[in-house]
C-alpha cells in the first residue's frame, strides 16, 4: 500500500517463500511505470519480510513495528480490515463458494482503489496515482449471472451462441471480464457478455449440486428483448433464461474501455425472510452423531456390546482413545503448545540427521509438497505418553524415473517370524525387541529431490532463507515412494558390516553364527 496515494496492490501467494521474488518484481514495476523508486518500507516482524540484503542493495530503509504492537503499522492493518469487509459483502450477496475467495478479494481491491475517500479530498487512489478519473461504465455486480458469446470457430449452426457464466472480476491486463462457466466449471476471459445483475445463481442453490435447476423453460418475451448484437459478426442469443415474475434488467456490454478506468456502482440486494428459525447443532458436537432416544432403533448397540468383561487397564485405554483430540491441519495444531513442541522435536530430529539442506529451487526442477500428520500416543493403561508430529512428503506427486526408481522392499514372511518364536520358546532362548526411532530417516537418497518448506518452518537466528527456498532432501523421508526400500538397504548394509550373513532361503533373514543371533527385518527380533 502506497502511503501517499493509498493505492493498494494485492498478490496471491502459493507459498510464503515467493514473497521475495514478487516484491522484487513490484519494485521493478514501480520504477518502470511511475518513474520513481521506493524509499522506505514498513511491515510487521514476519521473518519472510526481512529483506536485509535486498534493502541494502536498493538503499531502502526498513521500518518494523515492535513485537505485539500492530498499531504501529496501523495504515495497513486498517486497510486489511477494509478489504475483508468489502470482500465479505461481495461474497454474502453473491453466495459464491469459498473456493473463489481469491477472485472476491482481488475484486474488492479493484473497487477500493477506485472509491473516493475523504483522506484524498474525495478523490480515488487511482485518480491521485495516475491523474486520470476512473471510468465506471464497465463495472458489473460480482457473482451475477451473465451470458458469454461462444467462439464462432468451434461451433456449428445448431450449437448455442452463448453459455451461462458467473462474473468473477476484472483480469489484469485484459479489456474483458473473468467468467466461470456454469456447466464445465472452467474459467475464461471474454469481452462479449450480457449481464443479468439481479440474478445470483449460487444464492438459489446448494453450491455442490447441479446448475440446471436455476434455469427454467425459455421465456420468449425475455429472449426477444435480450437478444442483442454485441459484435458485428457474433450475435449473442440469451438461451434458457430463468422464469421470473418480472423480467430482469439486462445490460448488453461490449467492453470499450480498459478496466484500469472503472469503479463501483450501487447494487440492489434481494432480501429474503425465513418463517422459522433454523436449529443449529453445537460446534463441539459437529463430529458426532447424536441420538439419545432409542425409539425406532430395532437393534440398539448397547444391547449387544458391553465393557463389563474388559480388564480395568484396557477399559481405561479404550475410554481414553477419544479423550485427546488430534488436529487435522497445521493451522489447528499451531494453537496448542503441546503440538508446537512435538513439531519442533520432529524438526530437530530431521535437522540432526541432516535430512535436508535449504537452497533455492533450480529453474528446471519442481518441488513436491509436504504436510504434518499428528497422532496422540497412549500407554497401555490409557494415560498420555506423548504427542507425536510427523512430517510426511507428498510422494504421490513424484514421477517415476525422475524422482525415484525402485520401490520394492523385501520383508520377512509371518511364517518365518512364527518359526523363530516357536524355536526360541522350545530352546528357552531369550528374546529382545529393538525399536529404531525415525527409522525411515536413516535411508540415504540417491535421486535429486526438492521439497517445499514445512508449514511453520522458520530459520534459526542469524540465518536467512534464500529466494524461492526449498528443502533439498539428502535422506529418505516418510511418504516418499522409495522410503521403505532406502531404509531396508541401510539396515541390510549395517547388519552385514556387523558380521551377519544373509540367508539364501529368506532374503530378510540375517544370521550371525558365532553368537547364534538371528535378526528379522520385519519385527527386529533377536
Amino acid at each position: 500500500m502506497d502511503d501517499h496515494t493509498r493505492v493498494t496492490w494485492l498478490y496471491l501467494l502459493k507459498a510464503k517463500s515467493d514473497v521475495l521474488q514478487i516484491f522484487l518484481d513490484f519494485l521493478k514495476m514501480v520504477e518502470t511505470q511511475y518513474k520513481t523508486v521506493v524509499k522506505a518500507v514498513r511491515s510487521d516482524n514476519a521473518p519472510e519480510l526481512k529483506f536485509v540484503n535486498l534493502f541494502k542493495s536498493k538503499g531502502i530503509i526498513a521500518y518494523h513495528s515492535c513485537p505485539e504492537t500492530p498499531e504501529q503499522n496501523s495504515v495497513v492493518e486498517r486497510k486489511h480490515q477494509h478489504i475483508l469487509n468489502v470482500a465479505r459483502s461481495l461474497m454474502f450477496q453473491s453466495r459464491v463458494p469459498e473456493e473463489y475467495w481469491g477472485d472476491c478479494v482481488l475484486t474488492a481491491v479493484f473497487l477500493i482503489n477506485r472509491l473516493p475517500t475523504p483522506l484524498l479530498k474525495n478523490k480515488s487512489p487511482y485518480e491521485v496515482l495516475t491523474s486520470k478519473k476512473p471510468n465506471y461504465t464497465s463495472l458489473r455486480v460480482f457473482g451475477c449471472l451473465c451470458y458469454s458469446s461462444t467462439s464462432s470457430k468451434n461451433r456449428h449452426k445448431f450449437q448455442p451462441r452463448a453459455k451461462a457464466c458467473i462474473f468473477l472480476g476484472y483480469p489484469s491486463g485484459y479489456k474483458g471480464y473473468k467468467l466461470l462457466d456454469l456447466e464445465t466449471k472452467s474459467i475464461h476471459i471474454s469481452r462479449n457478455v450480457v449481464f443479468h445483475e439481479t440474478i445470483f445463481p449460487f444464492s438459489s442453490r446448494d453450491s455442490a449440486g447441479p446448475f440446471s435447476d436455476i434455469f427454467g423453460s425459455i421465456n420468449e418475451s425475455l429472449i426477444e428483448n435480450d437478444t442483442k448484437i454485441v459484435d458485428s459478426n457474433i450475435p449473442v442469443v440469451v438461451r434458457e433464461a430463468p422464469i421470473l415474475s418480472e423480467p430482469p434488467t439486462v445490460v448488453n456490454d461490449s467492453v470499450n474501455d480498459s478496466h484500469e478506468d472503472s469503479a463501483p456502482k450501487s447494487v440492489p440486494t434481494a432480501s429474503t425472510s425465513r418463517s422459522k428459525r433454523e436449529s443449529k447443532q453445537p460446534a463441539h458436537l459437529k463430529d458426532y452423531f447424536c441420538n439419545l432416544s432409542r425409539k425406532g432403533v430395532q437393534y440398539p448397540l448397547s444391547d449387544y456390546m458391553s465393557y463389563d468383561q474388559l480388564s480395568t487397564p484396557y477399559r481405561a485405554y479404550i475410554c481414553s482413545v477419544t479423550k485427546y483430540s488430534e488436529p487435522s491441519s497445521f493451522f489447528q495444531a499451531k494453537k496448542s503448545d503441546d503440538w508446537i513442541k512435538a513439531m519442533n522435536a520432529e524438526l530437530q530430529a530431521l535437522e540432526g540427521t541432516a535430512t535436508w539442506e535449504i537452497c533455492s529451487l533450480p529453474s528446471n526442477k519442481k518441488a513436491i509438497g509436504c504436510k504434518w500428520v499428528y497422532k496422540v500416543k497412549l500407554n497401555a493403561d490409557g494415560t498420555l505418553e506423548r504427542y507425536k508430529a510427523r512430517l510426511v512428503a507428498k510422494g504421490y506427486t513424484q514421477q517415476e524415473g525422475v524422482d525415484f526408481e525402485d520401490t520394492f522392499s523385501p520383508v520377512a514372511k509371518m511364517t518365518t517370524v512364527k518359526t523363530l518364536l516357536a524355536v526360541a520358546a522350545a530352546k528357552k532362548w531369550s528374546l529382545y525387541q529393538l525399536d529404531i526411532s525415525n527409522a525411515f530417516l536413516n535411508g540415504d537418497l540417491y535421486e535429486e529431490i526438492y521439497m517445499n518448506l514445512p508449514p511453520g518452518y522458520t530459520p534459526k537466528e542469524g540465518e536467512e532463507i534464500p529466494p524461492n527456498a526449498v528443502c533439498k532432501l539428502k535422506k529418505s523421508l516418510y511418504g516418499l515412494k522409495q522410503a521403505s526400500r532406502q531404509w531396508f538397504l541401510k539396515f541390510r548394509s549395517t547388519l552385514l558390516s556387523l558380521g551377519f550373513q544373509q540367508s539364501h532361503a529368506d532374503h530378510t533373514l540375517f544370521v550371525k553364527k558365532q553368537q547364534w543371533q538371528v535378526h528379522c527385518c520385519s519385527c527386529l527380533c533377536r
